[in-house]
């Protein structure tokens, strides 16, 4: 027999063993779903470019809870576990880091702490419709991704480190480390959206790691950056900024801790990589619908006009006399949610919760919740925000966009999650998206380009993003 024979007849042996220690059954509470084969588990079900549709499909098949095995893997990615520094950082920590952790960036981003930084976030505002002005005056087509994906990333920086970018029509230099932030920001969001084999077969694990650890050098790079900017807002620190802080290092530096510098660093990556591309893609998703419905355009308009004035910005005391305004916002998130689902976790002991029996230690990446399953236990769910959105359980008409149903009753939904684990930055984010696209159905009229609908189909990725498109501009 040939060493390639042997190796094959020892990798078949290796299958049928690792097939039957994990693809068990734990009695009359396991979990159903569809049959999953050895090593590729249920990938073949799921397609190639749009795997959320098959596993919203699934709820009606196997009940609001099921399992799908992303190969044959039993707990959580090498992707996730390097690029949250080994879970150290806040959305993957453990329970009694992360409660630290969460209470510290919770603390840091009171408002009554961060009042300067809010200015800045108006300031962002009008650069942003400067950009939107000077493509309106030139009649030069817009393109919602990059110039919306450079507005968020300005307002993170603001906020995080009190840096921005220039708009592309500037042609400013931009500042080389922060140009390097936004490409990480950009790397990790692929990496985290695109399936590896050492992630979803257990064989293929170590080398994954090991290429990790060898070779990429994102972590290293950012947080060299990250250090560096921290000690510069040591060394540049002033008494007045006890009062008011230029960003959230300089709060960070207001406690008084050197020794958790580390962890300050890891937060303000955390919310620079997080509050980005989510809050890009909303508004994307938000100038594409404005194009495709005119009607409410027209209404959201007319509403800002009588409560805010033609000439005037709209801030955050308006949002309350906006109520149009508010359910487009959230018709838009519900309509074209910016992700399938919410952050993975993993089981932290055997569950019994209702009919349903989670195992020890298994990633929750890979059980998917239709339904938001409230517990008390340390165990979470990844929850289907695509399932959710589309339920005609909960929804009439759920593919029809209509931000009036909103108006006539009530229904809670969001996309920063539920539960204690929800986004820490959530109230910035939804303050970024009720000024930004408030500001934009004042300023200007959107449509098509050729004056047909933009394809609403969206992509599968860390976020849920719709084709490249671009926009035509008037103003008002």
């Amino acid at each position: 027999m040939t060493i390639l024979a042997i190796i094959l007849v020892l990798f078949i042996i290796y299958s049928y063993f690792n097939y039957l220690s994990k693809f068990k059954s734990f009695g009359r509470k396991s979990l159903k779903g569809p049959f999953p084969l050895p090593l590729v588990g249920n990938f073949h079900q799921l397609g190639t470019t749009r795997p959320h549709i098959p596993m919203t499909k699934y709820h009606q098949q196997y009940g609001p809870i099921y399992r799908i095995w992303m190969g044959d893997v039993y707990t959580d990615t090498e992707t996730f576990k390097y690029y949250s520094n080994h879970d150290s950082n806040l959305m993957f920590s453990k329970e009694e880091d992360w409660v630290e952790r969460r209470d510290l960036v919770a603390g840091a981003l009171k408002k009554s702490k961060m009042k300067h930084i809010y200015e800045l976030l108006d300031g962002q505002v009008d650069k942003l419709m400067s950009c939107m002005s000077y493509h309106a005056k030139a009649g030069i087509a817009f393109t919602p991704k990059s110039n919306l994906q450079r507005f968020t990333i300005n307002s993170m920086l603001r906020l995080v480190l009190n840096q921005e970018l220039p708009y592309e029509y500037q042609d400013i230099e931009a500042d080389e480390s922060m140009i390097l932030i936004l490409n990480q920001i950009d790397k990790v969001s692929l990496e985290f959206g695109t399936g590896k084999l050492g992630d979803y077969v257990d064989i293929l694990r170590v080398p994954l790691r090991l290429y990790y650890n060898l070779f990429d050098k994102t972590l290293p790079t950012v947080r060299s950056i990250m250090d560096q900017e921290y000690q510069q807002h040591l060394d540049t620190f002033k008494q007045e900024y006890k009062e008011s802080p230029r960003d959230l290092i300089d709060v960070f530096i207001n406690n008084n801790d050197e020794s958790k510098r580390s962890i300050y660093i890891s937060m303000c990556w955390d919310l620079l990589f997080a509050g980005t591309d989510t809050t890009s893609v909303s508004m994307e998703w938000s100038m594409m619908l404005m194009a495709n419905y005119p009607q409410f355009q027209e209404m959201a308009y007319q509403e800002l006009v009588s409560v805010v004035g033609k000439d005037n910005n709209v801030t955050l005391s308006h949002r309350s006399q906006t109520p149009f305004i508010n359910a487009f916002i959230k018709e838009s998130n519900r309509k074209c949610a910016p992700g399938a689902y919410g952050v993975p976790r993993v089981s932290s002991k055997d569950l019994e919760i209702d009919d349903y029996f989670i195992p020890k230690g298994v990633c929750i990446h890979f059980i998917i919740v239709t339904l938001l399953l409230l517990t008390t236990h340390t165990v979470t769910t990844l929850i289907n925000y695509h399932g959710i959105t589309r339920n005609p359980k909960y929804w009439d008409n759920p593919e029809t966009f209509d931000p009036t149903r909103h108006l006539t009753k009530h229904q809670e939904f969001q996309i920063w999650g539920y539960g204690a684990r929800n986004c820490v930055g959530q109230f910035f984010a939804s303050d970024i998206l009720y000024l930004t696209i408030s500001n934009i159905l004042l300023k200007f009229k959107v449509s098509s380009i050729d004056g047909g609908l933009i394809d609403e189909h969206d992509n599968w990725g860390l976020t849920l993003h719709p084709n490249p498109f671009k926009i035509k501009l008037a103003i008002r």
